[in-house]
């Protein structure tokens, strides 16, 4: 019997596009988020300076509804393109708020606590939105001149009413089994202070830029629950703590001279920018380093938890300082916070430092290498080389899983070079997602990445380790002016 093997990258490419999906209905109000993390910290009765009026009509409401409908328009927007895609996934999650309230009443005879809905709305925003780009089919093109705006008014209301009411009365079965199972495993490791062991799974998974799918897909519905419980929540803190990257970092400046330069500038912008891809590369050109990250991590999580340490809203970026600014009033909370960012970074940091100096240095040639990355990504690679430039360049895109961090840094970069250099080529910056949108001659990508970026927009790209490298940026500018001579 022939079994079929297991595509272990396209299983890693299809998390990291639910990851980019989740993050889309995340990260553009994290703002919002944060600063409802704010209004709790100062104005609740357990809070610096308690205000009841703004608990009761700012607090409540923004956490109940305002934020999950947010991202429930977010999610139907990113599926169906457009504000109409939003305003249905808006209000199926309004519904599905009611449903589960209506749940948690006894109504079907029996009493639950589901909490803050953005699991729900990370549910329904995304699927009403899929359904009505079946459901319009049924009448696109078909419509008689002038009654165009009469059917898509009408058939659009039809459809959101049965959105609504499947959102209300079914979906929340499927939000209180989902919540239920994800429960199971958080509470017990809680409860047993066993938390520190999820940072085994976390830490090798966020090289892999799958980052995203652990912080917003999991671990942020869960902690808004326990914030809306008991004020604050360690969960926040699982992947965005900075003390494991920070610890890697430091040891290449130390061990490694050829990557000293690199790892010197990545270090601040990981660790006081809260961008941790900086350092994937690092872990990436070494793969055994992730065994330090998940010690520092789990050093650092289990000193979290000892002190109670725990946040009130997203660290995000995952900054010092963005950590200690949403953190829990108290003293051992931010000490806790401090201890446990330290005690990861020294762990993270003598871990890499004896990984780094007596295990094998890789030996392979820029053949070789293109050869394994070619294997490692099931298809050739389009690199930069002077041939493969166009004549003219004017756009290039640097692309990344969120389009906010290190292509953000990149393009910073290449458009420096450019500048002093009197190049006019337009440089930006763009979530792969968004990549079919643009117009690009040239795609700058993560290796990890390459694949996705695509399948979203066919133009030649160049692959990088890291988006810090200047030198990569100052080759290319070469062949560029070289190119444009001939």
């Amino acid at each position: 019997m022939n079994y079929k093997k297991i595509d272990w990258k396209n299983i890693r490419v299809q998390t990291q596009k639910v990851g980019t999906l989740l993050s889309s209905m995340i990260m553009p109000i994290i703002g919002v988020i944060i600063a409802w993390g704010l209004l709790t910290a100062f104005f609740i009765p357990t809070g610096w300076t308690p205000v009841e009026p703004i608990t009761t009509y700012i607090v409540g409401p923004t956490i109940t509804y305002l934020i999950p409908i947010l991202i429930g328009f977010l999610g139907g927007k990113k599926i169906y393109k457009s504000d109409k895609g939003g305003f249905i996934g808006a209000a199926s999650t309004i519904a599905i708020i009611g449903g589960t309230k209506l749940m948690e009443s006894g109504y079907y005879g029996f009493e639950t606590n589901l909490g803050i809905q953005f699991l729900g709305a990370m549910i329904v925003g995304p699927i009403s939105a899929f359904g009505y780009k079946h459901f319009e089919k049924l009448w696109d093109g078909k419509v008689k001149p002038g009654f165009e705006m009469l059917v898509n008014n009408f058939a659009t209301a039809f459809y959101i009413m049965v959105a609504m009411m499947v959102a209300m009365f079914v979906v929340p079965w499927i939000v209180y089994g989902l919540t239920f199972i994800l429960n199971g495993i958080i509470d017990p490791l809680t409860k047993w202070k066993a938390l520190p062991i999820v940072s085994i799974f976390v830490e090798p998974a966020k090289p892999l830029f799958l980052n995203n799918a652990i912080n917003h897909g999991i671990f942020t519905p869960l902690a808004a629950n326990q914030v809306d419980d008991v004020g604050k929540s360690l969960l926040y803190y699982i992947e965005s703590n900075p003390g494991p990257g920070m610890g890697i970092l430091l040891a290449y400046m130390l061990v490694d001279k050829k990557q000293r330069a690199n790892a010197s500038s990545s270090s601040v912008i990981h660790f006081f920018g809260g961008i941790h891809e900086v350092y994937f590369p690092f872990v990436i050109l070494k793969p055994i380093l992730a065994l330090a990250a998940i010690a520092g991590g789990v050093v650092g999580v289990s000193v979290m938890q000892i002190f109670g340490a725990g946040a009130v809203a997203p660290a995000s970026p995952g900054s010092v300082i963005a950590l200690f600014g949403v953190s829990a009033k108290s003293g051992s909370a931010y000490a806790g916070l401090a201890l446990g960012i330290a005690s990861s970074l020294a762990t993270s940091f003598a871990i890499s430092v004896l990984l780094l100096k007596f295990t094998s240095k890789s030996k392979i040639s820029k053949k070789q290498a293109i050869a394994k990355m070619t294997e490692f990504k099931g298809k050739k690679s389009k690199y930069v080389e002077t041939n493969q430039l166009k004549n003219k360049i004017n756009m290039i895109v640097f692309a990344c899983d969120a389009g906010m961090g290190s292509s953000v840094m990149g393009a910073g970069i290449l458009r420096k070079i450019f500048k002093e250099n009197n190049l006019n080529i337009k440089v930006i910056n763009s979530a792969i997602d968004n990549l079919k949108n643009v117009d690009a001659d040239l795609i700058i990508v993560h290796k990890e990445l390459s694949k996705r970026a695509k399948e979203e927009n066919n133009a030649n790209q160049m692959i990088i380790e890291n988006f810090l490298d200047k030198k990569q940026y100052e080759k290319l500018y070469k062949k560029i002016v070289k190119k444009e001579k001939k």
